[in-house]
């Protein structure tokens, strides 16, 4: 992944975060967060909140946006047993790769 799509994809995530809350994101700091292998994923810190993003270009075009989809579906159900991530963005590859925005979940120990 070169370093100019990612910082392209970061920034129009954060304008994303800048519209839905009604003021001006600001990205405080980005980790690179592991534990896959098939898409790049990063954790955002902003003053908004804590985000997850994840994109890859070398996928189906749809991929993210069917995922999306089906997050949205299960955090409609309300379901006490699950704990499930509000979208935030999810787009096709295009120009630039697909992606998935999303609220970063606090991992638990349990």
């Amino acid at each position: 992944m070169n370093k100019k799509t990612e910082d392209t994809i970061i920034e129009l995530c954060v304008e994303r975060l800048s519209d839905m809350f009604g003021q001006k994101a600001i990205l405080q700091r980005k980790e690179y967060l592991g534990g896959g292998c098939i898409n790049h994923a990063l954790l955002l810190k902003c003053n908004t909140g804590d985000f997850f993003l994840k994109w890859n270009s070398s996928c189906d075009s749809d991929m993210f946006v069917k995922e999306a989809a089906g997050l949205r579906e299960m955090f409609s159900a309300h379901n006490e047993f699950l704990i499930i991530p509000n979208v935030i963005w999810a787009k096709e590859v295009d120009e630039l790769p697909g992606l998935l925005l999303m609220e970063y979940l606090q991992p638990t120990v349990g």
